[in-house]
């Protein structure tokens, strides 16, 4: 058998966080596959940065060195806490006397991943007036995903008078990644006034908020209607309220050649 030599898992992937900031732990089992003692005299994380960092043993130096006996195991218990979006590399360095030790340090890369999940919408007040009566409307809206990762929404969702009928695309990708989202008002009889809230989640749970409201225009009222009789080709001036929305007129049953 070989004089002290220490043996770990290459390498140590600590793992993925996407809706907390809180540390995650992992703890690292390093072995004397040797026949001697090995000794740690040293321990840090290289390069140093906030986002790794060595719990126990703490302070490993010459004067407070850890001693693994041959067969023995040592626990590393690292944390990783990160600070930034996106894939962290670094590594777990040991001064020792192991003889696979390179210039006297043993070496354990660490890696680990912080992603983010979001997005932004164009509006989230969606005001429709004046609708004509009985008829359905459909707007859109732009979403943007925010974060690192994609996104997804269940869809059709229905509310009252409105649905959301869809995002397109259904799978929206990150990093600025945007799509379409499509709201419609089925339509309502005239004078209707009605309004909901549809909500849309990250990955996170963080909801926003999409609110609507939609108003039909009120039944058209004629006051007055000039000449009152008149031959083929006459013009005919309607005056009354609510008539911004009409499309045609109808006489006698004849459908007037322009309006």
């Amino acid at each position: 058998m070989q004089a002290q030599v220490l043996s770990a898992p290459q390498p140590v992937n600590i793992g993925k966080l996407i809706c907390t900031s809180c540390s995650i732990s992992t703890t690292i089992s390093v072995i004397n596959t040797g026949s001697a003692a090995i000794i740690l005299s040293g321990a840090a994380v290289s390069p140093t940065n906030a986002d790794f960092t060595i719990i126990s043993p703490a302070n490993v130096s010459q004067a407070n060195s850890i001693f693994i006996v041959p067969c023995a195991t040592q626990a590393i218990v690292n944390a990783y806490n990160p600070n930034r979006i996106g894939n962290i590399n670094a590594a777990l360095v040991f001064a020792s006397n192991a003889l696979n030790a390179v210039g006297g340090i043993n070496t354990i890369p660490l890696t680990a991943q912080r992603d983010s999940s979001g997005f932004t919408l164009s509006t989230t007040n969606i005001v429709l007036n004046n609708v004509a009566i009985n008829t359905p409307t459909t707007t859109t809206l732009t979403l943007t995903n925010t974060g690192t990762v994609p996104l997804t929404f269940p869809a059709p969702i229905f509310s009252g008078a409105f649905v959301l009928d869809g995002v397109s695309p259904a799978t929206v990708p990150p990093n600025g990644g945007q799509a379409q989202v499509t709201i419609r008002f089925v339509g309502a009889p005239a004078g209707v006034t009605t309004a909901t809230t549809f909500t849309l989640s990250d990955q996170c749970g963080r909801i926003t908020p999409i609110r609507v409201f939609a108003a039909v225009q009120a039944q058209p009222q004629i006051t007055s209607i000039a000449p009152f009789f008149g031959t083929a080709g006459t013009e005919v001036t309607i005056t009354g309220r609510n008539l911004t929305n009409a499309q045609s007129g109808v006489f006698g049953g004849v459908l007037a050649s322009s309006f």
